[in-house]
């Protein structure tokens, strides 16, 4: 890092105000930028989003656009929802608007509306702002996820059981920016820049991700054979192989404690289990001492969801890859064990695993598996065992080429997100970052 600017974010960090800087009511900034707040930027006051239900796909209608379509990085999720009202045209987004969730556990949350997303309808719990001429409407959505934007929402969410911020709150947000408008364009540029090359990255995985899946339906049903093979198939059930395992029954005000209280065990719920992956987000604490030996997750195990509100979630699958501390899965799950997963797990991730689950579950509404269900699910599998291993190591290591680029991608993402706090503070001019 150049020693100038090192030095700069150490006298900031002491409570200092480095030469060229001033201290503001939000922070340390340039002299040259301006305190302004999202109302004071916004064409009208904030507006809410229309009141009415989704609906399918009907030829002329209008995507809907909901909290739950935007991700984590502010991308918009084409979940199929459409909008089918007589004022819908009234909530149509243009470019430059920029929308922010107003409650629940997503407040904060927010959209730079992208053309390239088609026509969209805004719902009812996210609220609009149209950036005027003279802001540069990218920087103003960059700006609205730094830390000091967090913590802003944090503090205002904060105020009552449960979270919230109205359109009038959101008006209120305060931050500094560049007056000169082509100051805005540079940094809007530098980090575009790095959008770009995480598109690039995230094309090259959605490529990779198609691959695994023709190899799956390719070597898994013996459609396409390894060099060297001939010998002959057999048709089996996931039972002959291993066994599904429930999960832990608890009840909450019983079972579940502070880790500090006594000896606790993580607890894995069916939304920990998505995309082929575990992630521990949510982790809930239970006693030790109910959890059978049986029930402790191994390396190797394979998880499922048992149990779902959707159809399409009911038998999400991921394969424990290393444990860090004890855990086990909540009722509403399942431990598929067997001493050979390494082939199996990839039959999960097979279109002929997702028939059977639908014709499983097909004419009910009750969305729920058994572990018979998943023990009688049946596949052909090479009588030899080295074309097991073979055809095992090929989409162990299309897996490994997958995490691989999955992590780098994450990099590059922390990369963004470590230019936009520099840039977006002034901590880093941008014409220190690119003389």
């Amino acid at each position: 890092m150049n020693p100038t600017i090192k030095a700069r974010i150490e006298s900031i960090r002491r409570g200092e105000v480095p030469e060229g800087y001033k201290r503001t009511s939000v922070g340390c900034y340039p002299l040259d930028w301006e305190r302004l707040t999202l109302g004071s930027i916004s064409e009208r006051k904030g507006e809410y989003g229309l009141n009415a239900p989704a609906c399918e796909y009907e030829e002329g209608l209008p995507k809907y656009l909901r909290i739950t379509d935007i991700n984590e990085d502010g991308k918009y999720i084409d979940n199929g929802a459409y909008v089918k009202h007589i004022d819908s045209e009234k909530y149509v987004l243009r470019k430059g608007d920029l929308l922010f969730a107003r409650t629940g556990a997503s407040v904060g949350k927010n959209y730079l509306y992208d053309p390239s997303d088609g026509k969209l309808v805004f719902a009812g719990f996210l609220i609009r702002y149209h950036i005027k001429k003279g802001f540069n409407p990218y920087i103003i959505a960059a700006i609205c996820n730094i830390h000091q934007y967090n913590n802003w929402v944090h503090l205002m969410s904060a105020r009552s059981g449960q979270p919230g911020i109205n359109a009038e709150e959101y008006a209120t947000y305060a931050f500094m920016l560049p007056k000169e408008l082509s100051e805005q364009e540079k940094i809007a540029e530098i980090l575009a820049g790095q959008d770009r090359v995480i598109a690039l990255k995230e094309k090259l995985l959605t490529e990779k991700q198609k691959q695994k899946k023709y190899f799956i339906q390719q070597l898994l049903t013996g459609k396409k054979r390894l060099p060297g093979f001939s010998g002959e198939w057999k048709k089996i059930c996931l039972g002959e192989f291993g066994c599904c395992i429930r999960g832990v029954s608890y009840n909450p005000e019983k079972d579940m404690r502070e880790k500090e209280d006594y000896e606790t065990i993580q607890l894995l719920r069916a939304n920990n289990i998505d995309n082929n992956e575990i992630n521990f987000n949510d982790i809930y604490h239970i006693s030790k001492q109910i959890v059978a030996e049986e029930k402790i997750i191994r390396v190797g195990d394979i998880l499922i969801s048992m149990s779902s509100g959707s159809k399409t979630a009911v038998g999400k699958s991921a394969q424990v890859k290393d444990i860090k501390q004890f855990s086990c899965v909540g009722a509403f799950c399942s431990i598929y064990r067997s001493q050979d997963n390494n082939y199996i797990i990839h039959f999960f991730s097979s279109e002929l695993y997702r028939k059977q689950l639908f014709l499983l579950l097909e004419g009910t509404n009750i969305n729920n598996l058994t572990n018979s269900d998943i023990e009688n699910l049946t596949f052909s599998i090479p009588q030899d065992k080295k074309e097991q291993t073979a055809i095992a190591e090929i989409l162990s290591t299309a897996d490994k080429e997958i995490e691989l680029l999955k992590k780098d991608i994450e990099q590059e993402k922390l990369k963004k997100k470590s230019l936009m706090q520099l840039l977006l503070t002034g901590i880093v001019r941008v014409d220190e970052l690119v003389s």
